[in-house]
């Protein structure tokens, strides 16, 4: 049975929406130009909050990756508006967490967005 983009697409945001775990909110740095030329720009952080689904990253995606621990977190969420990049990062219950993985699902025209973040 094939699927439309849009179908993949309401049927991912129904599911995140409906099983989301506590609160994710991906950050975002905004920077605005000083009043002159002269005035330095300011950078504040700008929280989105998105509905996902965290859990613990599994014990053998632990073993064949060095690059992730037993003690980071695996997100699925809505695709974003801005993607996050390596190093950006993820507020999981009010915890700062770095992401250290991204990786669109499924490639091609995404409809959704698994990291793994570590803290």
């Amino acid at each position: 049975m094939a699927y439309s983009f849009e179908q993949l697409k309401d049927r991912a945001a129904h599911l995140l929406t409906h099983k989301r775990m506590g609160s994710v909110q991906l950050a975002k740095t905004v920077t605005t130009a000083g009043a002159s030329p002269f005035d330095p720009p300011s950078t504040s952080t700008v929280y989105q909050d998105v509905p996902a689904v965290v859990v613990g990253v599994s014990a053998d995606y632990v073993t064949a990756n060095n690059q992730v621990k037993s003690t980071d977190l695996s997100v699925t969420t809505l695709l974003p508006d801005v993607l996050p990049n390596l190093g950006d990062t993820v507020r999981v219950n009010g915890q700062d967490l770095s992401v250290v993985q991204v990786k669109a699902i499924p490639h091609g025209e995404p409809v959704a967005l698994h990291m793994i973040v570590t803290v």
